[in-house]
């Protein structure tokens, strides 16, 4: 009896040592299919800032980059030139946001880098522009930093121009209201975390259009596209 037992030992162990080998394996590869999912993810919200367009902000208006608070000077039609200098101001502005938005794909792209992705397939499966809502929910405050950090620099002409607006407007205030004249209404120029917001809400809406397309859109074999690895994720979906 001890004898047949003794024989059956080595077959017992040769079978668990398999059976952990065949766990081990399965872990394995699950493991390398999650980096594959987290890579796949980053890769799209990379491909998508670099397709933002230049021009996102070309067609901003004055009264845009405004805060309500000064919306009062583009009524203003009294004031000699006050209204060709709102242009200018305008376009600086949008300079400025240019300026800035060449500067994303570094940054967005650092920030992707850094993202928590424990669950990459819950992550795919939930929209496909859910790399850019994490970007805009959880990664947030980094990214608002970096715009600002651009914009501080990039803004100064503009904010000079609009406090040499505010300065003519006022002056022309007060010299109303020395001949008996209604005072013009209280003027402010627009905050860098003001600023800050219009750019990020523009940016992420045209980000998720990025990612949504690199993620949906077919293109060539070989051509780098992510098209197919995430149409195969929708397919084990099903």
């Amino acid at each position: 009896m001890i004898i047949h037992m003794k024989r059956r030992f080595p077959l017992l162990l040769i079978l668990l040592v398999a059976l952990s080998g065949c766990s081990s394996m399965r872990t394995e590869d699950a493991d390398v299919v999650r980096e594959q999912r987290q890579t796949a993810l980053r890769n799209a919200l990379s491909q998508a800032t670099d397709k933002v367009p230049v021009t996102l902000f070309a067609t901003t208006t004055t009264a845009t980059f405004l805060t309500s608070s000064s919306q009062p000077l583009l009524t203003m039609t009294e004031i000699p030139l006050l209204q060709h200098y709102l242009g200018t101001y305008r376009t600086l502005c949008q300079n400025a946001f240019r300026a800035t938005l060449l500067s994303m794909p570094d940054e967005v792209k650092g920030i992707a880098q850094t993202m928590g992705i424990p669950d990459p397939k819950a992550v795919i499966d939930r929209r496909d522009d859910s790399m850019t809502e994490l970007l805009a929910t959880t990664y947030a405050t980094p990214l608002k930093e970096a715009i600002s950090k651009h914009l501080e620099t990039e803004l100064a002409d503009a904010q000079a121009m609009l406090g040499r607006i505010l300065t003519m407007y006022r002056i022309w205030d007060t010299g109303k209201q020395h001949v008996g004249e209604k005072a013009l209404p209280e003027v402010s120029e627009p905050t860098l975390q003001a600023y800050t917001d219009l750019f990020f809400d523009r940016y992420i809406a045209s980000l998720r259009t990025q990612e949504i397309d690199v993620r949906t859109t077919p293109r060539l074999v070989g051509s780098g596209s992510l098209y197919e690895f995430f149409a195969k994720e929708k397919e084990t979906r099903k």
